[in-house]
């Protein structure tokens, strides 16, 4: 049987071998399989998973949904964060859709269901990691400019030049 589609299975290439697994990407790059061998872990996990449903045009997901997926044992727990808001709180991460939706949150906006948004893999990751207490400060992202230096302070005499220079001229 094979898995429903989902935007955050993806394939990488293994280094170091020529093979390629299929990891999921709001698992934090977990191991499903690798392609050409037996799939049956990955069918398992997939037809467990809510992520795909909650990424229909029915669910009205939003543009920022980051779903987190934490593989344990015996079980694998699923959570729902903001893509704006999970630094704020890391471990506030929502186990149901009711605060992603277009009349409870102000910032909604539709998600573009046939793909990732930019950065979305980034951000999952890191969302990720905060809440499970593996990073504990979000590095900025590999597209991300630090804001300007502010000035060096001027020297006091400097500062007296420059006002003399004002009610001079």
């Amino acid at each position: 049987m094979a898995p429903r589609p989902c935007i955050y299975r993806k394939e990488h290439q293994v280094e170091d071998a020529a093979e390629v697994e299929i990891v999921c990407l709001a698992g934090g790059c977990h191991r499903l399989g690798i392609i050409g061998s037996d799939q049956t872990y990955l069918e398992y996990v997939c037809s467990q998973c809510p992520i795909p449903d909650a990424l229909t045009d029915e669910a009205k997901a939003c543009l920022y949904l980051l779903p987190i997926r934490i593989f344990g044992e015996s079980e694998t727990e699923t959570l729902y964060h903001c893509r704006w808001l999970y630094k704020l709180n890391p471990k506030r991460a929502d186990k149901l859709l009711s605060l992603h939706f277009p009349k409870a949150c102000e910032w909604w906006f539709p998600h573009p269901i046939e793909f990732l948004p930019p950065g979305t893999e980034w951000h999952t990751l890191r969302a990720r990691g905060l809440y499970l207490g593996e990073i504990e400060e979000p590095e900025p992202p590999p597209w991300h400019w630090n804001s300007p230096h502010p000035p060096e302070p001027r020297h006091g005499w400097r500062r007296l030049l420059s006002w003399v220079a004002k009610k001079v001229l």
